[in-house]
């Protein structure tokens, strides 16, 4: 497991940064993509229950203001049940774990002990470039920088909505664990669900063979020293 948490203040770029970087894992990465928030334009797997994030592997998983959603809806011995799953677990899962959180004393303390990279963006005047400072661990100190990075925010700003909640956190005993494998255009179309995530990916994948004919989508494939 890699574990990132983007950190800032409200209107930053955190939600931004965090899906740019689940975007990249999906369309460079070829990562099955989880996240509890809703996605557009990337194929993914919602996670709604306690049970399904406990279940995840092998993907990048996007989890917008993930531990104040935990902090509001679950009682304190799960929370702490949550936390030793991130510990104990799933290291072993070959997950790129994202969070978002306004700022880092929200995140519980040992999580942050394992944390492999915290990052820091910054939007330009009219939101068109954001740069982001990156740290190696939790404690984003000199002696821990390790690059910056830019990238441009038009076409990211169409990969979610940035007034949508994350999706509740179902924690019953017999919440489920089945999962939903979803493509979404844009927030006014109607999303559509497919059996498998292979099946997502595929069209997911054929979708932009189009995008990237348009300009301002181009312009992704070359942020990120790429």
């Amino acid at each position: 497991m890699v574990l990132t948490i983007i950190y800032g203040e409200l209107g930053s770029g955190k939600t931004l940064t965090q899906t740019y970087l689940i975007w990249r894992q999906w369309f460079w990465g070829g990562k099955k993509i989880y996240s509890n928030y809703p996605l557009f334009k990337i194929p993914y797997v919602p996670i709604t229950t306690m049970n399904q994030f406990m279940e995840m592997r092998e993907g990048a998983f996007g989890g917008d203001e993930f531990w104040l959603v935990i902090d509001s809806r679950l009682s304190q011995s799960k929370r702490n049940r949550m936390a030793s799953i991130l510990l104990l677990r799933s290291r072993r899962r070959k997950l790129h774990i994202f969070i978002t959180s306004q700022t880092l004393d929200q995140v519980d303390k040992r999580i942050r002990k394992i944390t492999d990279f915290s990052m820091y963006p910054c939007l330009n005047a009219d939101k068109t470039i954001c740069k982001v400072i990156a740290f190696k661990t939790g404690y984003p100190k000199p002696a821990f920088y390790m690059h910056t990075f830019y990238y441009p925010t038009k076409p990211v700003f169409e990969m979610y909505d940035t007034y949508a909640e994350p999706f509740p956190l179902s924690a019953e005993p017999d919440d489920t664990k089945e999962y939903s494998f979803v493509f979404q255009e844009s927030m006014n179309s109607k999303p559509k669900i497919f059996k498998s995530w292979e099946e997502a990916d595929k069209h997911g994948r054929e979708y932009w063979k189009n995008l990237v004919k348009n300009p301002k989508f181009r312009e992704l494939l070359t942020a990120y020293g790429r």
